[in-house]
């Protein structure tokens, strides 16, 4: 009996023992379900916190959008005015520039008459000229005609000096004709680089209405810079008016030199006329000239001939020396040739004495450079080697870690089953608490839920805003493409 007591107080101990772990497991468990549910709890905090927060921020952008929409239909009401105002601006720059268009084809017509008066006045040139170098040719001849009968030509060379005087006459005359030809050439480049200018400007004035419709579209700002560009226009207008009166100075002084010119022209004319005749009365007494200087070329003749046989005979004592001077170069040759080859040979020669020590020397450099890559490759195996032994510590290490991880996996998933059927008695206890947490989710989901309906209000009201705005730029792309359509219509205009 004394033993059935102690095996009982034995047992009893033994079940005392195990109750004690139990609850001390158990109250573990509770603790750590506890931290878990405590740290849930926090987290659906912030959550909560966090649609708090994104719901204040959709509402201050859909304040700002609305604040943007107001703006943009203020915006839009003073495009549209300063449109209308641009427009009737541009109407009035469009017709001042047809104005000035006319004025420039009026200028291009003016410039076209003085091209064609100078390329008259430059053909009448030429001619005069041509006529000029007939009258020197023929003077020439005369000159040497009569250079062999000085005694006898002294009345001729009286006329040769006239003639000589009249020429002279004539080709300052001619001078002063090419000079002014070449001032009047200056002064129509000046009006042409005038009606460059001008179209300089025009196309500058064309760009500035372009510009002022793309400012007018874009800028409110744009009726100040109209009124500037407008400004700008009415002095480029005035400029080009003073331009234009200019040019018709320069006409009226172009007129007045042509009138200058063909006066003078006509002057020459008739000087030359007089000219002509005189070169008819020395051609007739050329005529006189010509037995005297038949008889003269029959004695030049036989002196001609005479020196032909001299000239002849030297030319062959020279063709021999020229044939003796030719043997003894191509003997010079070929001793330089022979000298050539020779050095050759002997660099020949040099270079293969030299190029035997230095093969010898670069063998030896070769075999050095490859003990040294030999040496450098050696060491890299080795550097190589210790990393693969390195990587391999390193993987072994990592199966190792993997195969505890999964012991201890498994052996926690072991505990928390056995801990899970001793506590099913605890965790209805717990229960309460979880429906306590499902009713604070349930407030949280309709205040989710909420937030989500103001979102997608917010976003309704977004769309409605995109679509006002789309509207506008529709109606600011049709008016872009009416402006286009009108700039179209005046370059067309333009071109016509």
């Amino acid at each position: 009996q004394q033993e059935l007591r102690s095996k009982r107080e034995q047992e009893l101990a033994t079940l005392k023992k195990n109750l004690e772990e139990e609850t001390a497991s158990h109250e573990s468990t509770l603790a750590d379900m506890r931290h878990k549910h405590s740290q849930e709890l926090s987290t659906l905090n912030e959550q909560l916190e966090n649609l708090r927060k994104a719901k204040a921020t959709l509402e201050k952008s859909k304040q700002s959008l609305e604040a943007q929409n107001v703006d943009l239909t203020t915006e839009l009401n003073n495009v549209n005015s300063s449109r209308q105002e641009n427009d009737r601006r541009r109407k009035q720059a469009e017709s001042q520039i047809a104005e000035l268009q006319v004025k420039l084809a009026e200028v291009e017509r003016a410039r076209s008459e003085l091209q064609e008066k100078t390329v008259k006045l430059q053909q009448e040139c030429e001619n005069i000229s041509q006529q000029l170098e007939d009258a020197e040719l023929k003077a020439s001849a005369a000159i040497k005609s009569a250079s062999n009968m000085e005694a006898q030509l002294s009345e001729v060379q009286a006329s040769l000096e006239d003639e000589t005087r009249t020429k002279l006459a004539l080709s300052s005359k001619l001078r002063q004709l090419e000079s002014e030809k070449e001032s009047l050439q200056e002064q129509l480049e000046e009006d042409e680089e005038a009606r460059i200018n001008y179209e300089k400007k025009l196309a500058e004035m064309t760009n500035l209405v372009q510009e002022m419709k793309k400012k007018a579209e874009e800028d409110v700002d744009a009726t100040k810079e109209l009124e500037e560009a407008k400004k700008k226009m009415n002095k480029d207008i005035e400029a080009l008016q003073h331009q234009i009166q200019e040019l018709q100075a320069a006409n009226d002084r172009l007129d007045k030199s042509k009138k200058k010119f063909q006066s003078e022209l006509e002057d020459a004319t008739i000087e030359l006329g007089a000219q002509r005749t005189k070169v008819l009365e020395l051609e007739k007494k050329q005529k006189n000239f010509d037995k005297v200087l038949a008889e003269e070329k029959a004695i030049s003749e036989k002196y001609t001939q005479e020196l032909d046989i001299a000239e002849r005979e030297a030319r062959e004592k020279e063709t021999k020396v020229l044939s003796l001077t030719r043997e003894l170069d191509e003997a010079y040759e070929k001793i330089e040739d022979l000298e050539g080859k020779r050095k050759a040979l002997q660099n020949e020669l040099d270079e293969l004495a030299n190029s035997q020590g230095t093969a010898d020397k670069n063998v030896h450099e070769l075999e050095k450079a490859k003990r040294a890559l030999e040496s450098q490759l050696a060491e890299l195996k080795a550097q190589n080697e210790e990393l693969e032994d390195d990587l391999q510590l390193t993987e072994d290490a990592k199966l190792r870690l993997e195969v505890n991880m999964q012991a201890l996996r498994a052996q926690f998933e072991r505990d928390i089953q056995a801990k899970e059927e001793q506590s099913e008695e605890k965790r209805r206890g717990l229960v309460k608490a979880l429906r306590d947490i499902e009713t604070e989710l349930d407030e949280e989901r309709k205040q989710r839920a909420a937030a989500v309906a103001a979102k997608k209000k917010l976003e309704g009201d977004i769309k409605d805003m995109e679509a006002t705005l789309e509207m506008n730029n529709k109606v600011k792309e049709d008016a872009l493409k009416h402006a286009k359509k009108l700039q179209a219509q005046f370059k067309e205009s333009l071109r016509w």
